[in-house]
Formats: structure tokens, sequence, C-alpha cells
């Protein structure tokens, strides 16, 4: 996509800006210390903006539409944790798009139609495509304005996809039941091996630049190593598959608690898993959970069988000498507590 050269430093200042900080950008003001821009003013005699523009609008409609059916029907079955994953992405969305295109009128989004009540693999199917296509829309107008120099509209635009923040989708569907705690890995098959190896790629690749991580690429790594599990349950891989779906709810999707759950089948299925996964649950559990007693227990775990890692085996005893000093003055730890 071409950027004007004035644009372009715009972004780039804003990109250095994001790279510091997770805060959607401000909208772009009107002018010095006045409002910020609310509303993006399509021209309605030019054809190609107004068409644009119509199809932004509708996917954005569309988009919003899926979500609160998705949201509906977790309401319904009361799947609480994906109830809270479409309410984050419900507001996600809102908040990304601080300016209302006016201008031009976009057709009614419709729910799509179905033989009695909508599975739930059809709502989510259609969450994803309704997300893609107001992506796609979003940067087809910001393209155009791009193209003709208006760069304050291209600014608009460009600003509103920089408050979408990826991490805060879901792909749903791929957080499938648990695997039970005793499965063996104790087979070494070709075909996981490839699984592993593609989505440990997609993982790396995901990962290289700080700061702007590729969320589509650790969803699919996410997504692989579901499927290793599932399809080859005694393959060797499945402990070091379970420690990275933990690495990546942990770190691009903020689901802590998820997290904790694959780490701990990560060691359950090899006790020697060649990976920090106790310590890294201890910190899930110590810094975002609050779970103090069982952050203790895992840093503990963490000395006895991860003793590879001496920044981890520093921090940890660190933090259980403070867990530990600040549970007893709290009087919820014996003063003879070990």
């Amino acid at each position: 996509m071409r950027t004007s050269p004035r644009l372009t430093i715009v972004l780039l200042l804003a990109g250095l800006l994001l790279t510091a900080c997770n805060d959607r950008p401000d909208m772009p003001r009107r002018g010095f210390l006045k409002g910020s821009i609310k509303t993006l003013q399509v021209d309605p005699a030019n054809a190609e903006e107004a068409r644009r523009a119509a199809r932004a609008k509708a996917a954005f409609l569309r988009y919003e539409l899926a979500l609160s059916d998705l949201e509906a029907f977790y309401d319904r079955i009361g799947d609480i944790q994906k109830y809270q994953w479409v309410r984050k992405e419900m507001k996600n969305l809102h908040e990304a798009h601080a300016a209302t295109i006016k201008g031009v009128e976009a057709a009614a989004a419709a729910a799509h139609g179905s033989d009695g009540e909508p599975s739930e693999q059809m709502l989510v199917e259609n969450v994803m495509e309704a997300r893609n296509d107001y992506r796609v829309s979003m940067d087809r107008l910001a393209q155009l304005y791009e193209e003709e120099g208006n760069d304050r509209k291209a600014l608009i635009v460009h600003t509103m996809q920089a408050r979408f923040h990826p991490e805060e989708t879901h792909a749903y569907m791929i957080t499938v039941t648990l695997p039970p705690e005793n499965l063996e890995p104790i087979e070494v098959i070709s075909e996981a091996n490839d699984m592993f190896a593609r989505a440990e790629q997609l993982h790396e690749e995901g990962a290289r630049i700080p700061a702007a991580a590729d969320y589509e690429k650790q969803r699919e790594a996410l997504s692989i190593f579901h499927n290793l599990i599932r399809r080859y349950p005694y393959s060797t891989k499945i402990p070091m598959s379970a420690f990275y779906i933990a690495e990546i709810y942990k770190e691009y999707f903020d689901e802590h608690y998820l997290s904790t759950i694959w780490y701990e089948r990560a060691w359950t299925w090899d006790p020697h898993v060649a990976a920090p996964a106790r310590f890294q649950a201890a910190v899930q559990y110590d810094i975002h959970l609050d779970d103090y007693q069982r952050a203790i227990e895992l840093y503990r775990d963490s000395l006895k069988y991860e003793p590879y890692y001496p920044s981890h085996i520093r921090y940890a005893r660190q933090r259980i000498e403070e867990l530990q000093r600040y549970l007893r003055n709290r009087g919820q730890l014996p003063a003879d507590a070990p």
C-alpha cells in the first residue's frame, strides 16, 4: 500500500509510541487544543470514496451483529469464558471504531439464516468472516485516501486501524476440551514431528518483531499445536506442544488462567519437559491471578525440577521469601511454615 511522505512520518511516530505501550492512540485533533475528530465525513460526489466508505460502514455493522449473535449463544449455553471473550472483542471493535462514517448509508447487516438454532461453528465462522471483511474494507478505504493524497482522512482511518488490537480478538473454536492428564508421550511419530516443526516455525515468525506480533501466525500455530495433541495423543511432542499453547495464550491473548492449565499439562505429561513450565505457571499465579500459595508451591517445584535457568532460580527464591513474608504479615501463613 502506497503511503504519502507526510503520512509515513506520522505513522512512524505513532508506531514508535505503540512499541512503548499497548494503549490505543488518540484520534487526530481538529487543531491546536481542539477536540478530537469523531466524524469521517465522506464526499457523496466522490463515487469511489462513497462506495468504499459504505462498504466499511456495512462491514462494521455486520461484525457488530455477528459478535452480538455469538455473545447471545454463549450466554444461553452458559459458557462464561467464551462469553467474556466475545464481550472483550466487542469492546475492542467499538473502541477502535472511534469516528462515525457520515455522508453514506450502509445496507443493514443481516443475520445468517439457518435451519433451527445456529451452531457454535457457524456463529464463529460468521464472526471471523465479518472480522476479516471489516479489516479489508478499512484497508481499502485508507488506500483510496492515500492514492488521492488526502492525508487527513487517511490519518483518521489509519488511527482507527491502530486502535484495533488483534490480541483482543479470538478464534473461539480452537479452545477445545482439555485432553486428559494421563496421556503418555511414548511414540516418535513423523507426522506429529512435522506438525510440531511447522507450528514452532509459525510461532517464531509471529514473534520476531517486538511489540508488533503477527497474531494470525500465532493463531495458526496455536491451532496446529491443538490438532497435534488431538490427533497424536501419544506423540513425544505433546508436552512441548502444551508448553507452546500456554506461551501463546499468555503472551498474545492475555489468557493467564488458561495458560496455567496448559503449563500443567506439559509437566504432567513429562515431568522433565525441556521448558520452564512450572516457573512460568508460578509467575501467572503470582502476578496475574493473585494465588500466592499456589505460586510459592510452583516456584519451589521449579527450583527442584527446572534447575537450568539461573535467572529463574534467583527470581523464584526472591519471590518465595517475599510472598511468605506478605502472607505471614496478613495471618495467612503460620509463622513456622517452611
